[in-house]
């Protein structure tokens, strides 16, 4: 006979069964949410978690602090803590309209803000971002080499907010961190369904001597010299080339010594 726990376990699982399934959020996801409670802090919003999100109640409020919103009302915002202890928190003002509040708030948070690129010059991309002209360094463009900087002049991306300084008449943005995030859940994405002789398309990105390392995804591979063909090959580089796309099966998937996801 099941014990109190299993069957408390038994009777919630009975509840949630027939409902949708509840979603779950990531830290900078723009999401879209219906209204359901006005708080004094916070402005609840029904964004298909498990838990209502909330918003700060003065984001939504006008010049003259009232309220823009009812409830019924559809709010989107941008997610800065995806699993907070109150419900997901939400920020609404990373657009248009941003000012070096918000920019702090997004600095903060690590919620991504979004950018138009205006002018390059040789040491990155100047970015109007809202109100506010900030400046992303050619260093943290990319996660390898940037393409030529004037390229990028009329584009628009997300970046995140590094540093407010100066009073905030300094803004610093980096994309890179935000490729470098976005690589790293793809590889614990990729890490958790990958099993040996399973065939995948990955890039080449550097060659050596004894073998070729190639971006999967996420994840990073070596396919020794002695894989590369059907005979001995004595030069990696005479059979691929960096940036070359190629179709690979997993012989071995070793964990990685630091920590992280295998390799």
């Amino acid at each position: 006979m099941a014990d109190d726990d299993d069957f408390a376990a038994l009777f919630e699982a009975s509840l949630d069964a027939g409902q949708p399934t509840r979603k779950r959020l990531r830290r900078g996801e723009r999401v879209r949410g219906t209204v359901v409670a006005l708080g004094g802090e916070y402005v609840f919003l029904d964004v298909g978690t498990k838990s209502e999100a909330r918003v700060a109640r003065h984001e939504l409020e006008d010049a003259k602090g009232e309220l823009t919103v009812a409830v019924g009302d559809t709010v989107e915002a941008t997610v800065a803590e995806p699993d907070g202890a109150q419900g997901p928190l939400l920020v609404v003002h990373l657009r248009g309209g941003l000012d070096r509040d918000a920019l702090r708030l997004a600095a903060q948070s690590g919620t991504p803000v979004e950018g138009h690129v205006v002018a390059a010059n040789r040491g990155g991309l100047e970015v109007e971002v809202g109100n506010v002209r900030a400046f992303c360094p050619a260093s943290q463009i990319e996660l390898g080499r940037s393409a030529e900087l004037d390229s990028y002049v009329g584009q628009t991306h997300f970046f995140q907010v590094t540093e407010v300084r100066d009073g905030g008449r300094s803004v610093v943005l980096s994309r890179r961190a935000l490729l470098q995030a976005e690589r790293a859940r793809q590889a614990e994405q990729l890490a958790r369904t990958l099993e040996v002789d399973a065939e995948l398309e990955g890039i080449v990105d550097a060659i050596q001597p004894y073998g070729v390392f190639v971006d999967l995804g996420g994840l990073r591979g070596l396919i020794h010299v002695s894989q590369l063909g059907p005979g001995r090959v004595a030069r990696p580089e005479d059979v691929v080339s960096v940036g070359e796309t190629v179709r690979v099966r997993v012989l071995e998937i070793t964990p990685d010594p630091k920590g992280g996801p295998p390799r």
